[in-house]
């Protein structure tokens, strides 16, 4: 929708503008879940948040790099504020449910940042339909390399959700 896109270099940088919107409230609603198995920065970046007030739980992975799906959901209550998960691990390409865990924290109260790195044009996911609150993604094409770079404006008419425009690309037989 209208407003909900905040393009950043890399999925560390947006999973940092998305921590800098947090504020320690008063009482006991402090929590952030991660998983061990997420990219070492997202869980640098919420390690950091510790010494602003927040408790940092990190699930730990299963022995075959997996995530006990169960088990983020099981760790998330009313002190959680928010959730940073991984759609596809990037060590072992485990493809993680994140339905069941936006489900949980939106029950909560909690948000949840969902990073697609890993899984945005490959795996199919519906961050809409997920509800997740913050989706971070991101790619490897260089400016004037792969594409031709451009500025705007996309504007979208109120009741309009989507809408298509054109990036040039160069064919350069790298997929």
């Amino acid at each position: 929708p209208a407003g909900s896109v905040s393009m950043h270099e890399n999925v560390t940088t947006a999973e940092a503008v998305v921590l800098s919107t947090l504020q320690v409230p008063p009482g006991s609603r402090r929590r952030i879940v991660c998983c061990e198995g997420d990219f070492p920065s997202t869980i640098y970046l919420c390690r950091a948040q510790e010494a602003l007030g927040f408790d940092l739980v990190v699930v730990p992975s299963e022995p075959d790099l997996s995530v006990d799906v169960q088990r983020v959901v099981d760790t998330i209550d009313e002190r959680t504020v928010l959730v940073a998960v991984s759609h596809v691990l990037f060590r072992s390409a485990f493809i993680l449910d994140p339905a069941p865990i936006v489900e949980r924290a939106h029950a909560v109260g909690a948000s949840v940042v969902l990073d697609t790195y890993q899984s945005a044009g490959i795996v199919p996911v519906d961050v809409a339909t997920l509800g997740v609150d913050y989706a971070t993604g991101g790619g490897t094409a260089v400016p004037t390399t792969h594409y031709t770079p451009a500025s705007g404006t996309l504007t979208f008419p109120t009741g309009v959700l989507s809408r298509t425009f054109t990036v040039t690309t160069f064919d350069d037989g790298v997929v």
